[in-house]
């Protein structure tokens, strides 16, 4: 609570700064160049400090707060990239799943070889808890475009093993969910133990689908036509 309100203070503090550096500015007579810069970066210095603020509230799980303050630093700078990532992940974890669609889908369009919005965007298609919002075959498209940019990075075939799997291709998810914890023990120096479970979990998960699929394939085809 203490780290919270000491949070509220300063973001209310930060308001005031351009309001008050542009009257000493005015007062001071500078020109309007100098002026500019000056608030240009006030306004950066402000937007950082709102990002900090905001992944404190993230580590400690209140995300409404991160994602007001990153909202704030929206209204600061409404095209910082690194803002508008942040945010969407906050809103994908929240579960507010058409901000964060409608954020990702902008930057796919901007960014169309940053792999990470795609992977993002490919994760909230695959994993939305809201069916309005389960888009499989989307997911499986640009979680193979994220791929072909970043082809050793496990975190893209852990979104495609997830996108296979909600398509109901298991085998194809089965196969993923193998590369990714792979590609993790490679990647990682020390993987972390409940990053290991996770990935296991999901190739364990991928591969009954997997068998239970071969076993009703099997069974339709040894129906016998009437």
């Amino acid at each position: 609570m203490k780290r919270k309100k000491t949070s509220l203070i300063l973001l209310s503090a930060i308001a005031l700064v351009p309001f008050a550096q542009a009257q000493d500015e005015e007062s001071a007579g500078l020109t309007l160049s100098t002026g500019i810069q000056t608030v240009t970066r006030v306004n950066s210095e402000r937007v950082a400090l709102l990002l900090d603020v905001a992944e404190v509230y993230f580590e400690d799980g209140d995300y409404d707060s991160a994602i007001a303050a990153l909202e704030r630093a929206l209204e600061i700078d409404p095209k910082n990239m690194q803002v508008r990532f942040i945010i969407s992940r906050d809103y994908l974890i929240a579960e507010k799943y058409a901000q964060a669609e409608k954020i990702l889908l902008a930057l796919v369009d901007e960014y169309p070889e940053d792999y990470l919005v795609k992977n993002n965007l490919a994760w909230l298609y695959a994993t939305a808890t809201d069916p309005a919002f389960r888009k499989g075959k989307e997911a499986v498209k640009l979680a193979r475009e994220a791929l072909v940019e970043a082809p050793f990075l496990h975190n893209i075939w852990s979104t495609l093993s997830e996108a296979y799997y909600v398509t109901q291709d298991y085998e194809r998810a089965h196969r993923a969910g193998v590369q990714t914890l792979d590609l993790a023990r490679s990647n990682l120096k020390e993987l972390p133990p409940e990053t290991e479970a996770q990935y296991t979990l999901q190739i364990e998960k991928c591969s009954r689908a997997w068998e239970a699929q071969k076993v009703l394939d099997s069974l339709k085809n040894d129906e016998v036509p009437e």
